[in-house]
């Protein structure tokens, strides 16, 4: 049974450890539009490497998230 939850631990350690950092969506982003992949979603990143507040989709549409990139459910202040 011990064995189980060490499992447990080391893969919620990997899954932490391999959360990506906007800056990294970005690269990858970037990557992928540059091999022509159409309608990539292109993350915007604070200074900080955070997710900026306001994000843009392929299509132009606006929205929020927090600054680890999960929507949120306020109304972002697009212009």
């Amino acid at each position: 049974m011990k064995f189980y939850g060490l499992l447990v631990l080391i893969t919620c350690l990997f899954a932490v450890l391999k959360a990506d950092s906007c800056k990294d969506e970005l690269e990858e982003a970037q990557k992928m539009v540059k091999q022509g992949v159409q309608d990539y979603p292109v993350p915007s990143c604070s200074a900080d490497g955070t997710y900026a507040p306001q994000q843009y989709g392929s299509f132009g549409n606006c929205y929020c998230v927090d600054p680890n990139g999960n929507r949120v459910d306020k109304k972002c202040p697009c212009s």
